[in-house]
């Protein structure tokens, strides 16, 4: 069974249940406080997209509707550009120090 937790609230509110919830992280809405905080309550977390390219998942929702002529001002999922260059090396150096064990 999977289950998919994108809100903080929930983390929040399995403080009773001794089961890990497993969590994505969909888009950058969810800002490095919410990433962290899933840390601290020991919340398991996968970013969905990694490198830009063939997936095109550094396009929002609306890119269904909606043609974007270039990249979109904040990448909805990847991290890194094609090149493996960072999308944000502050966000890059945030994953770093979460996976890595440091608080």
């Amino acid at each position: 069974m999977n289950f998919l937790c994108v809100s903080s609230q929930f983390s929040n509110q399995r403080g009773a249940h001794s089961k890990p919830c497993p969590t994505k992280r969909q888009g950058r809405h969810q800002t490095a406080a919410v990433v962290e905080e899933w840390r601290k309550g020991s919340v398991g977390a996968y970013n969905w997209g990694f490198v830009s390219g063939k997936s095109q998942t550094i396009y929002p929702w609306d890119s269904w509707d909606k043609a974007y002529t270039g990249p979109p001002p904040i990448w909805f999922h990847d991290i890194f550009h094609a090149d493996g260059t960072p999308y944000n090396p502050e966000e890059t150096d945030l994953i770093k120090r979460l996976t890595q064990g440091e608080n």
